[in-house]
């Protein structure tokens, strides 16, 4: 070990994570962050399947930055925060043009979005370039997986109406004769009672 400082990280979404009793150690090629180093910067870490999401503590749904598993380890995309003429500058990052039009678009991927525009697809859409980095928090809460149901259910229900089980079956291949294409079924976890409703569209499940 050779030393001992402060350094200040750049998340991907702007914002600076400020570290302290960090230690430098020549020969390790590497940047190590520790989940307990990341929780006294107050932060909070959440791991799902291959990936974890970093938090602010004050607001939990706010993505600061994500990372993904390599090698037993998660790769984080942070990069060291350096001062510009031993002043450091700070400044609020806008949204750029790409970025908004990319999430206008319902968040398109920048390849098609740069499509539209050279193939004059959408009128007056404005020239834009895609950011050579650009990390996007509901791009990454889009790509995370949700763990499996469990095979066996773990929480039974101990009195009627406690725990309903509900599922949406079709579109069937030949309508009823009320014209009903699906049907959608609740089922009491406590007495196993079961309602089936018919559907004429998938949609009214949640009218």
């Amino acid at each position: 070990m050779k030393g001992v400082g402060k350094i200040v990280l750049t998340a991907a979404n702007g914002g600076a994570i400020t570290l302290s009793d960090v230690l430098y150690v020549r020969g390790i090629k590497k940047n190590l962050l520790s989940v307990s180093a990341i929780a006294r910067a107050g932060l909070v870490v959440k791991f799902v399947d291959d990936r974890c999401t970093v938090h602010d503590r004050s607001d939990g749904d706010t993505i600061i930055t994500s990372g993904t598993l390599y090698h037993g380890l998660y790769r984080l995309d942070v990069y060291e925060r350096l001062a510009h003429d031993a002043c450091t500058v700070s400044a609020t990052r806008a949204m750029s043009d790409a970025e908004l039009w990319h999430a206008r678009f319902g968040h398109l991927n920048f390849g098609s979005l740069l499509r539209l525009k050279r193939q004059d697809m959408v009128s007056e859409l404005p020239q834009v370039e895609a950011p050579a980095k650009h990390v996007c928090e509901g791009c990454i809460l889009g790509k995370m997986q949700r763990a499996s149901f469990p095979k066996d259910g773990t929480v039974r229900a101990v009195q009627k109406l406690q725990l309903i089980h509900s599922d949406v079956c079709g579109p069937m291949i030949t309508p009823s004769i009320g014209g009903y294409l699906y049907f959608v079924t609740f089922i009491d976890d406590y007495s196993r009672h079961a309602w089936v409703y018919p559907l004429k569209a998938k949609s009214e499940v949640f009218m």
